[in-house]
């Protein structure tokens, strides 16, 4: 034998078989599997952990606007996008969209009653309004 032929049957003996690569394949598939639900949880969990600390930013910037404007919070959604976001010098930064839950949906405000009390409203992961997983800054009386 030659030194050519030796160098191809070795190269020949060093890679893998199809068999090989096909059960590497499998594995690693398995293994993808198990993992991608996991990580959707964390995922869904940061979500829910971001809405909550953007309806607390919210929460905070009204109460701010409130002490800027003898106590009053605005009466209405747009007034409180507007009073949250526009002007020479916003209480939240990005405009409109720096008020989108995580799940690019508006949070909703409404003032309750005449006084200063406003509740901030996402309507959560299902995107339904009225169902357990909305979040507020508001603790539900039952």
């Amino acid at each position: 034998m030659n030194e050519d032929t030796k160098l191809v049957e070795r190269a020949a003996k060093a890679g893998f078989t199809l068999i090989e690569i096909i059960i590497a394949i499998a594995i690693v598939g398995i293994m993808a599997a198990v993992a991608v639900p996991s990580i959707n949880k964390y995922i869904s969990r940061a979500r829910i952990t971001a809405c909550r600390q953007l309806i607390q930013t919210a929460h905070q910037a009204t109460v701010t606007y409130s002490l800027d404007h003898s106590g009053k919070v605005p009466d209405s959604q747009d007034a409180w996008v507007t009073a949250l976001t526009g002007g020479d010098e916003p209480e939240i930064e990005g405009g409109a969209d720096a008020l989108n839950d995580p799940w690019g949906n508006p949070l909703r405000y409404e003032k309750m009653g005449r006084g200063n009390r406003f509740k901030i409203t996402s309507d959560g992961p299902d995107m339904e309004s009225g169902t357990d997983d909305d979040l507020t800054n508001v603790a539900e009386r039952r």
